[in-house]
């Protein structure tokens, strides 16, 4: 019964991010068909925005497949029961952050064996703009579940609502990009399972740096965005290296 009214609320709510996502901002996503249609998939995007958790699902099913789309967000969501339900329905569950969430990374193993999960390897949205180490955390996932792995990319979801803005860009067209699925059989024939899982995520930054490079041409954003955006950017980077030099 869960699932079936979890199924009944994500197509009538499809309906309305349709109109955002086509009509409204005119986003489109790209290399949707490396989405195997079968069996478990991660789905591994860089992290620009919260809009990123909207996006990413939407254009990675069609509103009648009954495929299921799992997304893993920090525990804090969930304390507004409002909101609570509202992510449950989504099918969000929560993680904590900090330490080892033993019960969510299990959740997420079994999940991948015959569904789609996203998981975002920085671990956290990049202030920067710039891609970040992923987390060796989301190779030991792949490591246990053996998904496929598709390298992900958003594109312009920092510009959906810049820092200091008063209103949002509502306009502002957002990319999704979905890479063929990596080959990974040399990691797992590894011996040491910590050495193979750093080497998985380092894999999959890699591919996600491609993907960044090769779609380069497609960031725009109006003036105005692009400078709050930059100027957010440059002072986060700037602490960021005070950091790294204290």
């Amino acid at each position: 019964m869960r699932v079936f009214l979890i199924n009944v609320f994500r197509f009538f709510t499809f309906f309305g991010i349709d109109f955002f996502y086509r009509i409204v901002t005119r986003s489109r996503a790209i290399g949707a068909e490396n989405i195997p249609k079968t069996g478990g998939v991660l789905l591994a995007p860089n992290h620009l925005s919260a809009w990123d958790v909207f996006l990413v699902p939407y254009f990675a099913i069609s509103r009648f497949s009954s495929r299921q789309v799992w997304l893993p967000a920090k525990i804090e969501l969930f304390e507004f029961p409002p909101m609570a339900l509202l992510l449950t329905l989504l099918r969000v569950f929560p993680v904590k952050r900090g330490k080892k969430d033993t019960a969510a990374i299990q959740k997420m193993i079994a999940r991948l064996k015959e569904h789609i999960v996203i998981i975002y390897p920085e671990g956290t949205r990049s202030k920067t703009g710039k891609l970040g180490r992923g987390k060796v955390g989301i190779g030991k996932i792949i490591l246990e579940a053996r998904p496929a792995v598709v390298p992900t990319l958003v594109i312009n979801t920092n510009y959906c609502f810049p820092p200091g803005a008063w209103l949002p860009n509502l306009f502002q067209k957002l990319y999704v990009v979905y890479g063929k699925p990596l080959q990974l059989d040399e990691y797992y024939a590894m011996e040491n399972s910590r050495q193979a899982a750093r080497a998985i995520t380092d894999r999959l930054m890699e591919a996600i740096a491609e993907l960044k490079e090769e779609y380069r041409h497609l960031e725009d954003a109006p003036a105005w965005a692009k400078k709050k955006v930059e100027a957010s950017q440059r002072k986060y980077a700037a602490m960021e290296d005070a950091d790294s030099g204290s």
